[in-house]
């Protein structure tokens, strides 16, 4: 039997796990199923890329200041 599950994006999309994409939130112990639809997905990756490359970015500029 299929379980159905909210998309964790904030769309409403339902589906089956088959249909989400899985991404384990937290650490350790306190780590949680997170599961989001295509749309949800790609919105977070993108993010998480914009992200590391501020990084990249804030981190290159201090090493050269010193």
């Amino acid at each position: 039997m299929n379980e159905i599950i909210y998309c964790r994006g904030g769309c409403g999309f339902r589906g089956d796990k088959s249909q989400l994409h899985y991404e384990p939130e937290g650490k350790g112990a306190y780590r949680k199923e997170e599961y989001y639809c295509d749309k949800c997905h790609e919105k977070r990756f993108r993010l998480k890329k914009l992200l590391a490359a501020k990084k990249n970015y804030a981190r290159r500029g201090t090493q050269w200041a010193r």
